[in-house]
């Protein structure tokens, strides 16, 4: 009878519940503590283990592009050794003697894949495709440890792309204003006379006629620097007014483009359509004699295709815009990317570029002689572009 009556006086008294209630959950929240920790500091190890394993693969595909005589075999060490050690050195803890230290890099490098796979890129060229594959196993309090065992398995993977040949191949078509008002005065100046000392003593307005050509020349000069031997980039050019010029068929290089937009006049009006119309037809041409098969023959790509439309004015010739629309969405339909530039053009004008670009970043309104030059060379880096790359 005590011992029922004293138990029944233990569990009415409520002040000493809070001291077994306490005793009861300070294990628990002590233990999600732990494992709360740890899993963040999973979380951190693996987002560094992410960003060293992108730079491993990218420092062993750039290599293997760029290094004459590096070998498959140096950029799978360069990759391991790479990300072993820098995975050692986020992950220790400071109190390792050097000998320890190499063991954890050495445990890392064989826990860790890199794999080289390599494709022909051209006639001349290759294309690199690197990955990396690894785990990275991290000790955990003993808390976590009840759970998962003294320590979890961490993996991450990587990939990246590199290329023996600094650019794609691809095919550009420059339909070019050389209507009247090109004739028109910009609002840059440049000397045309100098005395003795050198110093200008006669400055004249550039004309339109004569930036669009400056502008043409550097564009030229970009893609001729990316593709010294003339493998990979093949232009044509036709310029119009109130009807289409004599064209500049596609050729490989510059020189051809170069010497027709060096010889543009400026006059009549303005007539887009059928100069836009044949620069489609000829990009999106297929079978013999085509641009795909032109590239095909020399450096066995399918090229990237571009337009690059430029007016100063708006079409007053029939119905020019209609036929200049057209050929644009017909040239986007087929993955032919196109560049439209308005040169201190009228509202009609910015407005059938802007419509025929195929992004707005592909649209550029040039109010000067300087931004010609700036968007004309913007374009052609853009189409000379490297391919050096993270794929995953």
């Amino acid at each position: 009878m005590g011992i029922s009556r004293h138990l029944a006086q233990l569990i009415r008294d409520r002040g000493g519940n809070f001291g077994i209630i306490t005793a009861s959950i300070i294990p628990v929240l002590v233990g999600v503590a732990g494992i709360s920790i740890d899993v963040t500091r999973a979380m951190q190890v693996k987002a560094e283990m992410q960003g060293i394993a992108d730079s491993a693969v990218l420092a062993a595909a750039t290599s293997l592009s760029n290094k004459k005589d590096f070998t498959e075999a140096q950029a799978k060490d360069l990759a391991n050794t790479f990300y072993a050690t820098q995975i050692v050195q986020v992950s220790r803890s400071g109190k390792e003697t050097e000998t320890e230290l190499a063991a954890m890099v050495k445990a890392i490098k064989d826990a860790t894949t890199t794999t080289i796979v390599t494709k022909a890129n051209g006639a001349k060229g290759k294309i690199y495709d690197v990955s990396i594959a690894s785990s990275y196993t991290m000790p955990v309090n003993q808390m976590t440890a009840i759970v998962t065992g003294p320590s979890i398995t961490l993996g991450t993977k990587a990939a990246s792309q590199s290329a023996t040949e600094s650019q794609n191949a691809f095919s550009m078509y420059l339909v070019l204003d050389q209507s009247g008002s090109m004739k028109y005065n910009t609002n840059t100046k440049e000397c045309i006379k100098t005395n003795n000392a050198g110093k200008c003593t006669k400055e004249e307005y550039v004309k339109k006629i004569d930036a669009l050509k400056g502008a043409v020349k550097g564009l030229l000069k970009v893609i001729a620097e990316a593709d010294p031997n003339q493998m990979y980039a093949r232009l044509g050019a036709v310029s119009y007014n109130e009807k289409m010029q004599d064209p500049e068929p596609m050729s490989w290089g510059t020189a051809a483009v170069g010497e027709y937009a060096a010889d543009l006049p400026a006059d009549g009006s303005t007539n887009s359509g059928e100069a836009t119309a044949l620069a489609y037809a000829t990009l999106a041409a297929t079978g013999k004699g085509s641009e795909n098969d032109a590239h095909n023959k020399k450096n066995g790509q399918v090229p990237s295709k571009f337009i690059v439309l430029m007016t100063d004015g708006e079409n007053n010739v029939g119905n020019a815009d209609v036929v200049t629309k057209t050929a644009c969405n017909l040239a986007k339909a087929k993955n032919i990317t196109v560049y439209s530039v308005a040169f201190m053009a009228p509202p009609p004008g910015q407005t059938l570029l802007n419509y025929c670009a195929s992004t707005s970043a592909h649209y550029f309104n040039a109010e000067s002689s300087a931004e010609l030059a700036a968007a004309f060379k913007s374009i052609g880096e853009a189409a000379a572009k490297g391919i050096t790359r993270l794929t995953q």
